[in-house]
């Protein structure tokens, strides 16, 4: 898991409340909010995940219930002086909505979801999506079984290379260096595709 570090060093002491650093931020003290950031961003991020239980998914949710707490800071009223149960209640929320979506999707077929992306794309670009798409997939088919395998985890579902590397019993530098060589080759192999030489 990695967030986005800070590049502005803390300018509140870190014996502030969290509603002292919500009022602060309210009137766009970036410091004070990259405080509650910083003490919590981590409790946030595991519940996301226990929720989504994809690690892709929990760190957009995360990033999400940020964005919308730097949004909200002047309305937010905390419990306690505590912003973790406003947090924590926000990813709850996000993360059903979320949930709900991503049901929905995987509930629709392949072809039903993809005409929902491909109504709004003119048919220039409809047709040149389902050509990339077909080269993609006749690509990836060219690939080894062991890249095919990598190419299905790691890009097609987000697994993280350490999960990926358990899962296949190999280390996570194989797989990150198999997953380098399977993007130069899938690149050289779309490069048409995409108008490049």
């Amino acid at each position: 898991m990695t967030f986005v570090s800070r590049s502005e060093p803390p300018q509140a002491p870190v014996a502030t409340s969290d509603a002292e650093l919500f009022r602060r931020a309210a009137t766009g003290d970036r410091a004070a909010f990259g405080l509650i950031y910083d003490r919590h961003v981590h409790t946030v991020y595991r519940y996301a995940l226990s929720l989504l239980r994809a690690v892709p998914e929990a760190e957009d949710l995360t990033q999400d219930v940020f964005i919308t707490a730097w949004k909200s800071a002047g309305k937010v009223r905390l419990v306690d002086a505590s912003a973790l149960p406003w947090l924590l209640v926000t990813t709850r929320r996000s993360g059903a909505n979320r949930s709900r979506e991503l049901q929905k999707r995987a509930a629709l077929p392949d072809s039903a979801a993809d005409r929902l992306v491909d109504e709004r794309l003119s048919p220039e670009d409809a047709a040149e999506r389902e050509e990339l798409r077909s080269a993609i997939t006749a690509a990836v088919a060219s690939l080894s079984e062991v890249d095919q395998h990598l190419y299905m985890l790691c890009i097609d579902h987000g697994m993280s290379y350490a999960d990926a590397a358990k899962q296949l019993g190999v280390t996570h530098g194989v797989v990150r260096n198999r997953l380098s060589r399977l993007r130069t080759t899938l690149q050289i192999a779309l490069a048409p595709t995409r108008g490049e030489p």
